[in-house]
């Protein structure tokens, strides 16, 4: 599949989807489509873990330096149980995903039965530094909130 095999995730999957918000962030910017690019006035939408590092980036990588200063982000929930999350000594904020650890690793910060505090959580990253935060319903936004959380 793409994510892993059955049960289990590919070890370099916050490589891919790292990988992959870098590329859905230079597009705009380096494509040629009819003879120009997009340009920066831009609204990335986010799916889920696998894109959620795309609004930090956008705002710690990009923005920090001018680009993409209208550009918007939206961070859609389709399902909450998956989220993202690696260790961060494994995969240091600054070495491994290009960002600088404080601030930036601050709104990856998570938590993780396994991991304890060690944890990077790419939705929560998302999520934090996102423009909006949209769920594919209304019924599943009122379900993640609920003392129960949501599936």
């Amino acid at each position: 599949g793409i994510y892993g095999p059955p049960g289990a995730e590919y070890t370099d999957n916050l490589f891919r989807f790292a990988l992959l918000s870098l590329a859905a962030a230079e597009a705009p910017l380096v494509l040629e489509i009819d003879g120009s690019t997009y340009g920066q006035d831009v609204l990335f939408i986010c799916n889920d873990w696998q894109t959620g590092i795309l609004p930090v980036y956008l705002l710690y990588k990009y923005k920090l330096h001018n680009t993409y200063m209208n550009a918007r982000s939206w961070m859609v929930i389709h399902n909450i149980a998956y989220q993202g999350k690696y260790c961060k000594e494994r995969f240091p904020v600054d070495s491994y995903l290009g960002l600088k650890p404080k601030p930036a690793g601050d709104d990856l910060q998570g938590e993780d039965m396994h991991l304890g505090p060690d944890c990077i959580n790419l939705l929560a990253g998302g999520i934090r530094t996102a423009d909006r935060v949209l769920t594919v319903s209304p019924n599943y936004a009122n379900e993640i909130r609920s003392p129960e959380g949501g599936n």
